[in-house]
């Protein structure tokens, strides 16, 4: 395949090397995260603050699109809630109101899906730090919040109040804390034993200048592939700055960063064994065999590990015990977007599975982004710069669409938009039309029975439709309802193959209640992933549970 141009720096120089040394660390910073329970605890301070849970109205809800919209005039003072407030009201706005008197300080919002918040009538914007708002009124105060709800249940659930003095002090704490892990981490991960010893005899400080020059890894590398198919390395770094990698057949290559997020484009049909070097930092060998695709695919497919990283860690290890030739992750990937170090997390346990990855995002990848619906965080970690969230990869006889209806809300893919005109042409083109198997891979699922209340989107049905008549899908893999799933419908004489894989981590639906349609085929409620296996003219899925064990299986062969 031919690469693409890449918008980042990289430097082919074709020198001899000289055999690397020694690495700097036993291990990735993230790669045991019972060493760092503190670094993602989210306790607030105590003193000079206050929660606001009660004193709140409810007033109502709407529809409208977008993210932008005047203050809706309300018929009525609303009704008296607590929080949490909770409402089963997909796609819709839910507004509240509180009036009372509070200090200048900074407002924090839980809002699911996401918040916005009036204060006196006037639009205040969430920090840069995350769902926190500044208060610089003084006195009786009238809060206006609107909560983006892009799933079946949402509403405001949170809402805290803190001076300004402590928060900033807040603030201060959690640095120095991720300040302390991060070098005693170092000093444990070290490798050079007499190093460690000399640092062990010096304080903090001192330790700190001493191992300034000697970054420590976040995450393993992983390979991505980008929205146009093509592969690269994906790994995070304690801090930015330059980076050589070393290949054992000799080249070098060199990229950089600003932020600790490195890349670096790879090709199919090529053999990894690389070397990472950042300041006197040595890592590796790292080893990627990335095979041309072929005829024959195993895909592994899964949704929703979404915090739950205990459980989707042995997911991660019972895929890659399967040998796939590729993941595809159906969204919801983390629990909230902009919380701090979700996607270190998330790239650490998903590289566990030792396959390239296709990942397209879910609603809870944009928390804390419902201010453009632009998520900052998932980008940075998940995306090549400037790339759109949706994509065509082919992978032998295999295409998998992938689409992004959260850009838009309420969620959907509206007719004239860039994504529904790059979408048609994708599925009206040659090039899709000959391929064998035709995927597409989206969060939210356009039929669902196991999450009460929920039946599937809509929108998307709406969207799909006229392609399933036409018999240019064969699947549509989606997450976002917690369990599995297994639906096979006819479309004038065309076989559509509707799956659920949302058991990758995230609180399963409840097993007592299901909505009364549609009726799927199968409905699941247990953690799980899925394995399919494309031939040239037959496929094969294999569903399996947290202990390996295969719970559904289904097959067809011309």
């Amino acid at each position: 395949m031919k690469r693409n141009v890449f918008i980042l720096l990289v430097m082919i120089l074709s020198s001899c090397i000289e055999k690397p040394t020694s690495p700097t660390y036993g291990e990735v910073f993230f790669s045991d995260e019972s060493k760092l329970t503190a670094l993602f605890e989210m306790s607030f301070p105590k003193e000079d603050t206050l929660v606001l849970d009660t004193g709140w109205q409810y007033l109502g809800a709407d529809s409208i699109p977008g993210m932008e919209q005047p203050i809706p005039e309300f018929t009525s003072k609303g009704e008296a809630v607590s929080l949490p407030h909770k409402l089963i009201l997909p796609n819709h706005s839910l507004w509240y109101s509180w009036k009372g008197s509070l200090n200048a300080g900074v407002l924090f919002l839980d809002g699911d899906d996401g918040a916005q918040l009036w204060v006196d009538g006037e639009r205040v914007l969430r920090s840069a730090e995350g769902e926190f708002y500044s208060i610089e009124e003084e006195g009786e105060v009238q809060l206006l919040v609107r909560v983006i709800n892009n799933a079946v249940s949402g509403g405001l659930k949170k809402a805290f109040w803190m001076a300004e003095s402590s928060y900033l002090n807040w603030m201060t704490d959690r640095k120095e804390l991720l300040d302390s892990l991060l070098l005693n981490r170092k000093i444990e991960l070290l490798l050079d034993s007499e190093f460690k010893a000399q640092l062990l005899k010096i304080d903090q400080k001192d330790r700190e200048k001493e191992l300034a020059d000697y970054p420590i890894m976040m995450t393993d590398p992983i390979i991505i592939l980008d929205s146009n198919g093509e592969p690269f390395l994906r790994w995070q770094s304690e801090k930015g700055g330059g980076s050589v990698i070393s290949r054992e057949t000799g080249e070098k290559y060199s990229v950089s960063s600003k932020d600790g997020i490195f890349t670096l484009p790879i090709e199919f049909g090529e053999v990894y064994k690389i070397w990472i070097q950042q300041g006197k930092s040595l890592f590796g060998p790292f080893h990627f065999n990335q095979a041309e695709p072929a005829d024959q695919i195993r895909l592994a497919i899964w949704g929703d590990s979404q915090g739950g990283w205990r459980t989707f860690k042995r997911i991660s290890h019972e895929i890659a015990n399967q040998n796939p030739d590729f993941s595809l992750g159906l969204g919801d990937l983390v629990n909230n977007g902009s919380q701090p170090f979700v996607y270190s997390r998330f790239l650490q346990v998903v590289s566990e599975m030792r396959t390239p990855q296709i990942l397209i995002p879910g609603n809870h990848d944009y928390d804390g982004f419902y201010e453009d619906l632009i998520a900052k965080e998932m980008e940075r970690h998940l995306f090549l710069p400037g790339q759109k969230r949706f994509g065509f990869q082919v992978l032998g006889s295999l295409g998998v669409l992938t689409l992004d209806p959260n850009v838009n809300f309420p969620v959907s893919i509206p007719k004239g938009t860039e994504q529904q005109i790059w979408m048609d042409s994708v599925l009206t083109s040659e090039a899709w039309s000959n391929l064998r198997w035709k995927v597409i891979a989206i969060h939210q699922p356009p039929y669902s029975q196991g999450w009460p209340e929920y039946h599937g989107e809509l929108s998307i049905r709406e969207t799909l439709e006229p392609y399933f008549h036409m018999g240019l899908i064969d699947f549509v893999i989606a997450g976002h309802t917690h369990d599995y799933e297994r639906l096979t419908l006819n479309f004038s004489g065309n076989s559509v193959h509707f799956l659920i894989v949302g058991g990758a981590g995230g609180g399963l639906e409840p097993k007592e209640k299901s909505s009364d349609y549609p009726k799927m085929d199968r409905v699941i409620k247990e953690h799980h992933f899925g394995i399919l296996d494309f031939g040239k003219d037959s496929f094969k899925l294999r569903v399996f549970n947290l202990e390996g064990e295969i719970i559904d299986q289904f097959s067809e062969q011309e």
